[in-house]
């Protein structure tokens, strides 16, 4: 997505990061603490400051003559992440 500049066709923009996010499993007879986390490694490090879900979106309205009309454009990005399912906590997934 190019740089918008605020103007009478792009009335707003809504930018939301999340840097981290991990869904830990809990289950006592589980061996991986980890569900789901964000995949590094030696060949793909992990980038220090990088955003692991990002979600832009820009207003826009296509008809200045309709100035109440607007539509939306959203873009959603995710690093790879890593799953890690064992028998014991196939039966918590959804």
């Amino acid at each position: 997505m190019k740089y918008i500049r605020r103007t009478r066709t792009t009335p707003s923009r809504q930018v939301l990061l999340i840097q981290d996010v991990e869904v830990r499993d809990r289950l006592a007879s589980s061996r991986i603490n980890k569900f789901l986390y964000q995949y590094a490694s030696e060949a793909k490090p992990r980038q220090s400051h990088a955003n692991m879900v990002s979600v832009k979106c820009v207003r826009v309205r296509p008809d200045l003559k309709a100035p109440s009309a607007e539509e939306c454009q959203i873009r959603v990005s995710v690093k790879p992440v890593k799953i890690n399912a064992d028998q014991v906590s196939k039966p918590f997934e959804l």
